[in-house]
């Protein structure tokens, strides 16, 4: 039987305290993503704490971290090649 390569990205995301709890609240703007400025945004917290916000869009993704100023914003595009290259290190 074969093993499976370890790959390093992977492991550090799987790598998570049994005893953080996390939570995600959505709210969203129009019930279809079609319109330009209509979008859901999760705002994720660890232990009650604020993590960090998700806006998800239709043309793009957008990450405020908590207690962050910038937010950083990437297309689709950039953001499938991200998780590709993150999960199957292509």
């Amino acid at each position: 039987m074969a093993t499976k390569k370890s790959n390093n990205k992977s492991a550090a995301l799987n790598n998570t305290s049994s005893q953080t709890r996390h939570s995600v609240k959505a709210t969203m703007s129009n019930v279809e993503i079609v319109k330009a400025g209509s979008a859901m945004k999760l705002s994720l917290y660890a232990d009650g704490k604020k993590m960090g916000q998700l806006e998800v869009g239709r043309g793009s993704s957008i990450w405020k971290g908590a207690n962050k100023k910038k937010p950083y914003r990437m297309s689709w595009a950039d953001f499938v090649s991200a998780m590709n290259n993150l999960a199957y290190d292509e």
